[in-house]
């Protein structure tokens, strides 16, 4: 079985928002290309990074409100 590790990322670092709400993130990390490499160096043949554009996200979201 391939385990793929994700890496959420927000404003260049390591994130995990908690039910998706903007305002309550937790950071993992400020470095990410560290945090990469970690799992490299643990076995990970690849990492599935995902460049997330929360804050475009959410400028979207809000002019779509009436």
């Amino acid at each position: 079985m391939l385990l793929i590790p994700a890496i959420d990322l927000k404003d260049g670092r390591c994130v995990r928002l908690k039910q998706g709400k903007l305002d309550e993130e937790t950071i993992f990390s400020e470095d990410p290309a560290e945090v990469a490499r970690r799992w490299r160096d643990e076995g990970a043949e690849r990492t599935y990074r995902r460049w997330l554009r929360w804050n475009a996200a959410v400028m979207v979201t809000r002019a779509q409100r009436p």
